[in-house]
């Protein structure tokens, strides 16, 4: 009787267990389409498609109807990634433009460039894109690079070299990536006349500080100045300002050689006063 009663009971488990190893794989794609789609929320694309690719596998082949429906929504799923991926990237670009901080706007920018790169390696037609978001960008960089020489003129009023010159680079910087643009070469042109315009005006400034040192025997002042000064025409080597250079050259010169008289005569006058040690060190 005892045997009779649990033959049923070992064949129920059998059917039990076969029926809970066939749903392992249709559970595990399940979590794994779960994972995706969590992964597609924070723009985790590369845990996104490998989770759809490992899902797919685990249910390429079988028969089971719900394994079939899930299989072929995986499929699609997959296939549509870089798209989701170019909608959420274009959505984070309309957010950091709204936001107008550059910081954002930036980094926004890129991550909409790596999605269409992503999108054309599997080969999504993406000129339209392309030239959507270079078209955005132009405006947005010579809109940023336009207000950075905005604060570049004010450290020039201000007379604030190194600070000038942090944003004028800065300007540059941002034009230079729309520089193939008419738009983009016309204002990196207009920026470097007045970015010129200035090194010039501090050079000059600086050439007075360093005649004015020097004629007081400040020649450490009077060499920082100069070094400022040379700092300052860096950005122009070969741009024409041979002749300013020539001028820092020649002011490095008469200090050196200033600085030479003048220990020359300390020294003669200490010898004069029989100060040997004085005279020595001169």
């Amino acid at each position: 009787y005892e045997a009779s009663v649990a033959e049923p009971r070992s064949e129920a488990l059998r059917l039990r267990l076969r029926e809970l190893t066939e749903a392992l794989p249709l559970r595990r794609a399940e979590a794994l389409h779960h994972g995706a789609e969590e992964a597609c929320q924070t723009c985790s694309w590369e845990f996104a498609r490998s989770s759809y690719e490992d899902a797919c596998s685990l249910l390429a082949g079988n028969t089971d109807p719900k394994a079939e429906r899930m299989h072929a929504m995986l499929q699609t799923a997959l296939r549509d990634l870089p798209a989701t991926r170019l909608r959420r990237a274009w959505a984070q670009v309309h957010e950091a433009v709204s936001s107008a901080k550059w910081s954002d706007i930036e980094a926004a920018f890129a991550v909409l460039e790596k999605s269409i790169d992503s999108a054309v390696s599997v080969g999504c037609p993406t000129e339209d894109l392309r030239a959507q978001s270079r078209a955005w960008w132009e405006r947005c960089a010579v809109q940023e690079a336009l207000l950075v020489k905005g604060r570049a003129d004010e450290a020039v009023e201000a007379g604030a070299v190194d600070a000038a010159d942090a944003h004028f680079a800065e300007a540059t910087r941002l034009l230079e990536t729309v520089a193939d643009s008419e738009l983009g070469s016309s204002c990196l042109r207009e920026l470097g006349l007045a970015r010129h315009a200035a090194a010039a005006m501090f050079t000059q400034s600086l050439l007075e500080k360093t005649r004015a040192a020097q004629e007081d025997r400040r020649w450490d002042e009077a060499n920082e100045s100069l070094e400022t000064a040379q700092r300052v025409l860096e950005p122009f080597c070969g741009k024409g300002i041979e002749c300013m250079l020539g001028r820092l050259q020649q002011t490095k010169i008469n200090i050196v050689e200033a600085q030479v008289a003048a220990l020359k005569t300390m020294g003669e006058e200490a010898a004069e006063r029989g100060s040997w040690m004085e005279a020595d060190q001169c």
